[in-house]
């Protein structure tokens, strides 16, 4: 029998990452914040946010917002809107835990949300919640939300993976999603980084998922390897880490050959803005960013052709309304 021919594409880095709050319901131990503990809230009115978005709207599509719980700040509305007012899509990664009547029409007018639900096991969660929660309500808090924006948004869950003894139980939430019809993305907890991804390729087997695609992030060290069922009607996405260590940001660093991330994306926090190029590092004003992006970043972006129809379809995602990419000077899309 022949072996499935395994899809391998480089693709341009299209998103910038947008720190919300610090604020957070939930203790999850994994968490870096972004990097950005007790960082102020960005602000929709910050005239330098405008003038950022602006300026890389050519070379970015997708504003990805974060946090802390996104869902938590105040001004959500209004920093969905002033996005889209730009072009770009607006996402977000939440944990799944707030009041739908609240934030439900903001999250609506996402290109795609993120659930971040890492288990089943009432055991497990009771380590990411509060002391003295509810962690069975917690659970139903969640599974209510995404059985309720599941048709009115684009959406998928992640799930951080640690050590095996955790009692996690990976399958029970991988029967959950593939029941809802939800795509599921595994994620290795960078505490345990090596004995996670083995659990993952592991866990993986034995569903009887064949590796289908290899999409590497260009420039970062993220790569999706997307897997699929026998009859490829289900995938599951494993977010592995390949480091990147770009010499304007790694060379002279005495955590070069430790750091997990290394380079990934540009992360926007606080007010006024600054731009942080790795959660190890602290951030740098707006001027020393376009400096940095100019000189560096932007020359590696254009090493990588953008095809905004893989970006589309990749996501589900056929709308015809949604937000395109410009064309960069000296580089482009393909199609």
């Amino acid at each position: 029998m022949t072996k499935p021919k395994v899809k391998n594409v480089r693709f341009r880095n299209d998103r910038l990452r947008l720190k919300l709050t610090d604020q957070c319901n939930l203790r999850c131990p994994f968490c870096h914040y972004e990097g950005a503990r007790k960082t102020a809230p960005a602000s929709p009115d910050d005239p330098l946010l405008g003038r950022t978005l602006r300026r890389l709207k050519n070379h970015y599509r997708i504003v990805w917002l974060t946090g802390g719980e996104p869902t938590l700040y105040e001004n959500l509305p209004e920093m969905i809107g002033l996005i889209r007012d730009l072009g770009y899509e607006a996402d977000m990664t939440s944990n799944g835990v707030f009041d739908l009547d609240r934030v439900g029409d903001s999250l609506a007018r996402l290109g795609w949300l993120n659930i971040s639900f890492h288990s089943l096991s009432p055991v497990y969660v009771r380590k990411l919640v509060p002391r003295g929660s509810d962690v069975g309500r917690t659970i139903d808090i969640i599974r209510a939300n995404i059985a309720a924006l599941k048709s009115r948004v684009p959406l998928a869950i992640n799930a951080v993976v640690g050590r095996e003894d955790e009692g996690q139980r990976i399958r029970d939430i991988h029967e959950y999603a593939r029941e809802e019809q939800i795509p599921l993305k595994l994620v290795p907890d960078w505490r345990c980084v090596d004995e996670a991804r083995r659990l993952i390729l592991r866990f993986l087997r034995e569903e009887k998922y064949r590796l289908g695609e290899v999409v590497h992030i260009h420039p970062g060290s993220n790569v999706r390897k997307v897997y699929f069922n026998g009859d490829r009607t289900y995938k599951v996405e494993f977010k592995d880490i390949v480091p990147f260590r770009p010499d304007f940001l790694c060379r002279d660093c005495d955590r070069r050959e430790t750091c997990i991330e290394c380079f990934a994306f540009i992360r926007l926090e606080g007010r006024p803005l600054k731009a942080r190029l790795c959660i190890h590092k602290p951030p740098v004003g707006m001027g020393e960013f376009f400096e940095i992006f100019e000189a560096h970043i932007r020359p590696l972006q254009e090493e990588c052709a953008y095809d905004l129809d893989y970006a589309l379809n990749y996501r589900l995602d056929e709308r015809p309304d949604a937000p395109g990419l410009a064309p960069a000077e000296g580089g482009g899309r393909k199609g």
